[in-house]
């Protein structure tokens, strides 16, 4: 996908380099930028419905295990996933390979931990 003549780089990359305090502020623009037109695009700009979807589709791939990951944590899971813009035909199967790299990468409570400081929230 190309944006205003410039090929787009994908959120993924983006994420990546933003939780590994690598990212620059034409990262943090340029990711918030997609999420927004992910948001416009993929849900006509229905975000209830989008995290509505999204909190499924994660409880679904975490398994019985969602329901024991503290609010504090969750929330920080259901923000990145959806600043991640999962596609919404492979919903199910882009939440189950979330929660197959958060668990492979510091488990669930780190990845929200980190997520906080990003945000620039009390860790």
């Amino acid at each position: 996908m190309e944006i205003h003549g410039e090929a787009q780089e994908p959120q993924g990359a983006l994420v990546k380099r933003l939780l590994g305090g690598e990212g620059t502020r034409q990262d943090a623009e340029a990711a918030s930028r997609n999420f927004d037109r992910w948001m416009r695009e993929v849900w006509g700009g229905r975000e209830e419905l989008a995290l509505a979807h999204c909190v499924n589709a994660l409880a679904e791939a975490w398994g019985g295990g969602w329901g024991s990951v503290p609010e504090r944590d969750s929330t920080q899971h259901v923000w990145l996933f959806t600043f991640l813009c999962p596609s919404r035909e492979d919903l199910e199967v882009e939440a189950a390979g979330y929660v197959e790299v958060v668990r492979n990468n510091g488990g669930s409570e780190a990845i929200a931990r980190r997520c906080r400081l990003v945000r620039g929230l009390p860790a």
